[in-house]
């Protein structure tokens, strides 16, 4: 008997070690997995901040430790994630084995997300092989996974790798709707760097369209959202990018100090293509200032870092421009070569953009040698390559998808700010309902009763006139009523509206010399001056942008709609903010100089949002408004021919003609200084 209790003490204990080990196995196991997966989110948070070669060392570092511990999932990730810093250092050969070991274990393993990350990585090596069309087709297959699984940074990734695709293929409204899903799944995951990164697309959208006011917008933003994240590597995207817009502005200064900003930032994060990018746009500007052999120089920089990278693109770019400083020295065989080979490269990798630039070139180059055949037949490759990508069909279809992303991403902040709002307002109703109880149970007597009920009629038509007056801020009279009667309003088309942009000039500069504080305040002082100044002559504010504002005349529909009093407006603006630039440079303070532009013209007017309301404007009126202001001066006040027209025999005005001034992407308009008489 004792023998038979001693071998079941025995196996007892033996039961005993053998579930305690398989405990500490398994939780040995978790904690392994964690701690990879730790491993992994900081080789992204590299990658994110372009230190590529310590990610490569990371990587490697994950995939033997994957192997010793036969952890697949691991190995596969450790070589997709390889793959991302090789595609970016330009080490194209590795990139595909890394991606090819990574898929077949994904696939093995049956890992969706895997799957997806290595087809989305593949989708971006096929474009840099100049093959857009297969790589579209892994990026979709990508999307498809990451749909189905609804993970939204790989949906935000690929929609935004889709966009940059089509957007090099010259298919526009495809790729601002990709930009824009990018961007409202970034904001659904609360991804700040995803958000950051696909603004720097869509920033690249507008500025094709020489649209360099929301370009500057939308990459301030981007950089802003950078810089709370302290990525270096994506604030140097941020400067080149703006460095592309002061180009556009013809501002070379400035576009040569946002370039070497990039260019330190860069070398320090040892991104060669980056570099050779902004080498490349540094020769650019020594063109248009007519220093060819600098321009030269700075172009043989970026060709000697092209030789230890592969970049499709960029092998383009830099083989047309020593075309374009051929031709600018009177070089036209050289013209001529370098552009032929320059647009076969583009044909070959369907870089639309660059086919466009370089059958021009040749077009020219021909020309001057009087060979009109071979001018001929670039002038019709050049109007066939710019209709694909300009036609007008194409440009309404941009807007309209930017419209309905501005819509959607509004309904997104919407539904969290409501959804945060019925929370509080929820506990704040069991609250109040507590209290009422306990009333309830103390209150005595129906006077008591009558005087509870005359309060809390009190304070709910109080309640109501402040909510009307919250409405009439953001709201014209007419739409607020409709609002309030109906519980819509309709979208309304006006035939005559003066819309008024005001711009801060050199505002990020003069921002630098300001604390963040300081800068707001600024901002903030002067904005409640317009606020008052339109509020007397009874015109809308429409919104504020960064450093815009902007604002209309004629959107009351009881209300004529002559420009007058919106001219008057933004001349008592221009004294107050040329009396505030006296005031604070005498105290030695700095100060922001304004330029104001007004048009008048046809618009449609509406809400948009569905909890937090927006009153806007659309229209092409907006952008000739926008474009007065660009083309204004500090201190003055810039109109159009369409508004001269309505005002220039009221005597409270005297005006300076401009003559016709070449506008981007409108040709010549007619331009007006208004003053006071």
């Amino acid at each position: 008997m004792n023998l038979i209790w001693y071998r079941l003490a025995l196996l007892l204990s033996v039961c005993s070690l053998y579930t305690s080990l398989h405990a500490k196995q398994t939780v040995s196991g978790l904690a392994s997995k964690e701690a990879y997966s730790l491993r992994v989110k900081n080789i992204v948070i590299l990658q994110r901040n372009g230190l590529h070669d310590s990610s490569l060392a990371a990587c490697e570092k994950l995939y033997a430790l994957a192997v010793t511990n036969e952890m697949k999932y691991f190995q596969g990730k450790a070589r997709q994630l390889q793959a991302n810093d090789y595609l970016i250092k330009g080490i194209l050969d590795s990139v595909e084995p890394a991606l090819s070991f990574a898929l077949n274990i994904a696939r093995s393993i049956d890992n969706q997300s895997l799957e997806g990350y290595s087809l989305l990585g593949l989708g971006r090596l096929r474009a840099e092989q100049g093959l857009p069309s297969k790589a579209i087709e892994l990026v979709q297959t990508s999307l498809k996974l990451f749909k189905e699984l609804n993970e939204l940074e790989g949906l935000a990734i690929a929609e935004y790798e889709q966009g940059k695709i089509l957007l090099h293929q010259g298919n526009w409204k495809n790729a601002i709707e990709s930009f824009n899903s990018s961007l409202l799944y970034g904001k659904k995951a609360q991804n700040t760097y995803l958000q950051a990164m696909t603004l720097v697309g869509i920033g690249g959208m507008n500025e094709r369209q020489n649209d360099l006011e929301s370009a500057t917008s939308i990459y301030i933003q981007a950089g802003e959202f950078f810089k709370e994240l302290e990525n270096n590597n994506g604030l140097a995207a941020v400067y080149t990018r703006l460095g592309n817009v002061a180009m556009g502005r013809a501002n070379y200064t400035k576009a040569g100090e946002y370039y070497r900003k990039s260019i330190d930032m860069k070398m320090e994060l040892g991104d060669q293509s980056a570099v050779c990018g902004d080498l490349y746009n540094i020769s650019l500007i020594y063109e248009f200032t007519g220093k060819l052999d600098s321009a030269w120089m700075y172009a043989d920089s970026a060709a000697a870092i092209l030789k230890n990278i592969t970049n499709n693109k960029l092998e383009v770019e830099i083989t047309a421009q020593y075309g374009y400083l051929s031709y600018a020295k009177g070089d036209y065989i050289n013209a001529i070569n370098y552009g032929l080979e320059a647009l076969e490269l583009a044909q070959k990798i369907e870089y639309h953009t660059w086919i466009i630039n370089c059958s021009e070139l040749l077009s020219d180059a021909y020309k001057a040698l009087n060979k009109y055949k071979e001018a001929l037949e670039m002038q019709e490759l050049y109007a066939s390559a710019n209709e694909k990508i300009f036609s007008e069909e194409t440009q309404r279809e941009v807007v309209r998808q930017q419209f309905k992303f501005d819509y959607e991403i509004k309904a997104i902040e919407d539904s969290i700010l409501y959804a945060q709002r019925e929370k509080l307002n929820n506990l704040e109703l069991e609250k109040q309902e507590a209290i009422l109880a306990k009333q309830q149970i103390l209150l005595i007597g129906g006077g008591v009763a009558i005087l509870i009920m005359t309060a809390l009629v009190f304070f709910i038509l109080k309640g109501k006139k402040r909510s009307d007056e919250l409405l009439l801020n953001i709201l014209p009279y007419e739409v607020a009523q409709e609002l309030k009667n109906k519980g819509e309003s309709e979208a309304r088309a006006f035939d005559s509206v003066t819309v008024l942009f005001t711009d801060f000039k050199e505002f990020t500069e003069t921002a630098e010399k300001l604390t963040a504080k300081e800068l707001v305040n600024e901002i903030n002082t002067c904005f409640k001056v317009f606020d008052e100044i339109i509020q007397r002559y009874n015109i809308e504010k429409i919104k504020t942008i960064g450093d815009a504002y902007m604002a209309a005349g004629g959107l009351h529909v009881t209300k004529t709609s002559e420009p007058n009093p919106v001219v008057s407006a933004a001349l008592e603006m221009q004294d107050f903010m040329i009396n505030r630039k006296n005031e604070r440079s005498k105290a030695g303070f700095v100060a922001f100089e304004m330029r104001v532009g007004i048009h008048t013209g046809p618009v449609v007017a509406g809400i948009v949002g569905v909890k937090k309301f927006q009153y806007d404007i659309w229209g092409d009126t907006v952008n000739t408004a926008s474009r007065m202001e660009s083309n204004g001066e500090v201190g003055k006040v810039n109109i159009s021919s369409a508004t001269y027209k309505l005002i220039n025999d009221d005597l409270q005005f005297a005006f300076e003609s401009r003559g016709k001034i070449e506008v981007k992407g409108k040709g010549e308009l007619e331009m007006y200084f208004v003053l006071k008489a």
